[in-house]
């Protein structure tokens, strides 16, 4: 057991231990990632991990075993795959329209990689509680932060109505009375049809009363079309 736990010069039995942990740590973070649909997932989390603890290995490993290596610097490719993974992290960053997503996603692919170089490190215990601290923060912190803050979701009503029986004010004091925060995109204007097509950007959060609000819109006389659409 003691060849597998030594944090001192690397061995068979100690290297793939850590490259078992740093699978397993790899897989965690991923399988919350997973579960939520997001395209980097289980299997990108373990190879993330676990190639980087195996690059902490590399860099231990050449100082350790070659002579003319012995004044290297044990840290310098743990240096590169910090630096590395973030073109990995930017490729999780979508930007839609005014927002942002995939954050989160890029800090679990850069804490993966930090945990992994810990395992490779030999700093097991230390990697094992940045894990269940990444693991608490996006299972627990996640459930908490829905109950005490509320999402920004940003969205698109289209509507088309017949011209001029019905006023964008109407419109917009619908939009007042349940606090949407809203911008007018597009105004188009057909004289020869008779129709009205609006489109106007709206902000709403994850408690809104989404069916409530469409009905309320579509009690409006004389509107021929409605639609919320997600915003790009």
């Amino acid at each position: 057991m003691e060849a597998f736990l030594s944090t001192g010069d690397i061995n068979i039995y100690n290297a793939v231990f850590r490259l078992v942990l740093g699978l397993f740590a790899g897989g965690l973070i991923g399988m919350n990632r997973e579960r939520i649909n997001r395209a980097a997932g289980f299997r990108t989390h373990i190879l993330i991990c676990m190639g980087s603890c195996l690059l902490m290995l590399v860099s231990i490993y050449i100082p350790q075993e070659f002579l003319s290596f012995k004044n290297g610097d044990p840290g310098r490719i743990a240096s590169q795959v910090v630096t590395g993974i973030g073109f990995l992290g930017a490729g999780a960053i979508i930007k839609l329209g005014d927002h942002v997503k995939g954050l989160t996603t890029a800090a679990s692919i850069w804490i993966s990689a930090a945990i992994g170089l810990g395992i490779g490190a030999g700093m097991l215990w230390i990697a094992l509680a940045a894990l269940i601290l990444v693991l608490f923060s996006l299972i627990i912190l996640e459930k908490i932060e829905r109950i005490f803050f509320k999402k920004r979701i940003y969205k698109t009503l289209s509507i088309q109505m017949k011209q001029p029986t019905v006023k964008i004010n109407s419109i917009e004091d619908i939009l007042k009375n349940y606090n949407v925060k809203y911008e007018v995109q597009e105004f188009r204007q057909s004289s020869y049809l008779g129709v009205l097509n609006v489109e106007i950007a709206i902000t709403i959060d994850n408690r809104f009363p989404l069916e409530e609000f469409m009905t309320t819109l579509s009690a409006i006389s004389n509107l021929q079309e409605i639609a919320i659409k997600s915003k790009l």
